[in-house]
């Protein structure tokens, strides 16, 4: 982007956290993989980018 901004989220909800660690569980168990940490990134434009 042109102002190169980034957004660290962590204030994540209850609902949130639930989903996530409800997504880690069954990745694990489809491709049978321990899941030790995880990352997740999403990218976008501002709205003065855009």
């Amino acid at each position: 982007t042109r102002c190169s901004r980034i957004i660290d989220y962590s204030d994540f909800m209850e609902e949130e956290i639930e989903f996530i660690k409800g997504l880690e569980a069954e990745l694990s168990k489809k491709h049978k993989f321990k899941i030790n940490s995880h990352q997740i990134h999403f990218y976008g434009l501002c709205e003065r980018c855009r």
